[in-house]
């Protein structure tokens, strides 16, 4: 599950927005860095910083965990769906933010999410329910 979560991150489009001449599509990974008050980090596929780097080792512990002997290890794959989840949030807000005086003036957002974003969200999710699972061994 975790290569899933890694792909649909980085491979995956998971949002479109519309550009006049035509639609830019982008990942989830290119969503953490753009601006969208912004036009040219549209452009040029932004700049990520702390949050997107925080991001990449939360989808990186689930990889780590089974190789650390330590109790609480098992709940380290929920990070990837914490960043997700926080990821989402940050993209909503800086989309709405950004595009809510075209919707107050009846012009339709620019902005649609993909069905492929669910991939990215339901692979955490199932990602990070594996932090719930007992293991029966011990």
């Amino acid at each position: 599950m975790a290569v899933l979560v890694w792909l649909s991150w980085f491979f995956f489009t998971s949002a479109s927005v519309n550009v006049g001449g035509g639609q830019a599509s982008f990942t989830f990974w290119n969503l953490l860095g753009i601006d969208f008050d912004k036009p040219e980090s549209i452009a040029t596929g932004g700049s990520h910083g702390l949050f997107s780097f925080l991001g990449l080792i939360a989808i990186a512990l689930p990889i780590v965990a089974p190789f650390l002997r330590l109790a609480w290890a098992k709940f380290l794959s929920a990070a990837s769906l914490a960043a997700c989840v926080s990821g989402f949030i940050a993209i909503s807000v800086n989309e709405h933010r950004a595009f809510s005086e075209l919707s107050k003036a009846g012009v339709p957002s620019p902005f649609s999410w993909s069905f492929l974003a669910a991939v990215v969200f339901a692979s955490t999710v199932v990602l990070g329910l594996g932090a719930l699972k007992t293991d029966r061994s011990r």
